[in-house]
């Protein structure tokens, strides 16, 4: 059996995508602690974390013999101040704006 791994780093990465480089798969970690984006690959560490494994759609991190799983289709805490889901690009009222005619007068 397998306990929680108590790193705060593996508390708190993210698994943002996976990626195959040749025959490798590397994993991008976000780690808010330090606003950066980390790609590893199997037997590498984070933050005193080993990466056991880079799957497809997932990645075991293990600090001794403790494993943390991240997987891809994990649901992600929602990301504050975001655009609404709703809202097309744009829709704030600025492109319509600019394209208007000019009905200062201006020319001449």
């Amino acid at each position: 059996m397998t306990e929680p791994i108590e790193s705060p780093i593996a508390q708190r990465v993210e698994l943002l995508g996976i990626a195959r480089d040749g025959d490798t798969l590397v994993a991008a970690l976000y780690d808010p602690a330090d606003d950066r984006v980390h790609l590893v690959r199997d037997g590498e560490s984070i933050a005193g974390v080993d990466v056991k494994k880079v799957e497809a759609n997932r990645v075991l991190l293990a600090k001794g013999d403790r494993v943390r799983t991240l997987s891809l289709n994990a649901p992600r805490p929602p990301i504050a101040n975001s655009r609404s889901a709703d809202k097309p690009a744009g829709s704030d009222g600025a492109a319509s704006k600019a394209s208007e005619p000019n009905s200062g007068g201006g020319e001449g």
